[in-house]
């Protein structure tokens, strides 16, 4: 069994695939003890997903890698987006010998004491089969969903954040360079180093940040990429894409926070 999350890439690798030179995404799917079980409809591929109760995977064990190709570069994770099942990790090796592997090294034991020792919310993701085999831990966000993980779990934290940063600015370090931002209301206005709006986020939900979506993401804004961007930060700090190593962030109170941080990504 191969362990870890993980993101690499390499555009020698990529050469060395022998697929198609773009690829948008694709996954590789590992399960234990049975096959899982796919099914075409005239929208196309129906993928397994386990967090809907119905679903003829659910009683699998298995879990997945995450791909995509573009032009001479390979891009692959060992997503935990939508659940933890079982630890893995990747490796991209380049034509000079170079490898690069990255994941959870953690054993499968130690996540799973690390969620349990969160409180009754995390255990509550816990999807178990019959004979007693834990299958998976779902996301928040499929949680949720099915009203077994709590919809106000970082709402108390997230409104001291904002009340925090309405006297201090808070500084993001990004690809499209570093923005700072400041709270008014119940809005977060970012600007780049030149002074220009790059967007403003709405106090977001509990769900909006585990889930990268809502008011995390919002539509519309004076530099799109950049917002979208400082979003993905956000989520990358407090979402579950580590169950084990991230898991004080999700615990944080306010007296914790600094001003002008840079957030760690995922």
């Amino acid at each position: 069994m191969t362990r870890g999350r993980s993101a690499s890439r390499s555009g020698a690798a990529a050469a060395e695939a022998g697929c198609c030179p773009n690829l948008s995404g694709g996954r590789i799917y590992l399960s234990f003890g049975e096959r899982l079980k796919f099914f075409l409809t005239t929208s196309g591929l129906v993928e397994p997903a386990p967090w809907v109760a119905t679903d003829p995977n659910a009683n699998i064990l298995y879990d997945w890698t995450e791909f995509a190709r573009v032009g001479s570069r390979i891009f692959i994770n060992t997503t935990t987006v939508d659940m933890f099942s079982v630890p893995l990790t990747v490796s991209v090796t380049e034509v000079n010998g170079t490898t690069r592997t990255e994941g959870i090294n953690n054993s499968r034991a130690a996540v799973v004491t690390g969620l349990t020792n969160l409180g009754s919310d995390w255990s509550r993701l816990f999807q178990t089969r019959a004979d007693g085999t834990l299958l998976r831990v779902l996301a928040p966000t499929h949680g949720i969903a099915n009203g077994t993980f709590s919809s106000t779990y970082l709402d108390a934290y997230i409104a001291a954040a904002w009340t925090y940063y309405q006297t201090r600015t808070l500084t993001i370090d990004t690809a499209w360079g570093p923005f700072t931002g400041t709270v008014a209301g119940t809005n977060m206005t970012f600007s780049n180093t030149t002074g220009g709006v790059v967007g403003t986020i709405p106090r977001p939900t509990t769900r909006d940040v585990f889930g990268c979506e809502g008011a995390i993401q919002p539509a519309g804004q004076p530099d799109q990429p950049g917002i979208l961007a400082f979003g993905a930060r956000v989520c990358a700090d407090v979402s579950p894409r580590h169950p084990v190593d991230q898991r004080a962030r999700h615990v944080r109170q306010a007296a914790d926070l600094r001003p002008g941080p840079v957030l760690p990504a995922a």
